[in-house]
């Protein structure tokens, strides 16, 4: 499994599979794009920053910036 910090220098993919190990260990969030929700994880907090963007891993492994309102935190289903 790759850091976070290495996968922050290398700026372009991750391996699907690492996402799905990488993804249990972090903060869960989702990403709306092409009409639908879909997993990402945050490489910058956009509650931290006063960034209009910021950029999250998907779920092929691509680094992609997005608007602050095109992400939302994963609910638990009760």
């Amino acid at each position: 499994m790759i850091s976070l910090r290495e996968f922050r220098n290398n700026k372009k993919t991750m391996p699907p599979d690492e996402f799905i190990t990488w993804r249990d260990n972090q903060i869960q969030h989702e990403f709306f794009a092409n009409k639908r929700w879909m997993p990402c994880i945050l490489l910058s907090d956009p509650c931290k920053s006063n960034y209009e963007k910021c950029y999250v891993v998907t779920p092929n492994g691509l680094q992609v910036k997005i608007k602050k309102d095109q992400i939302r935190e994963i609910k638990e289903e009760p």
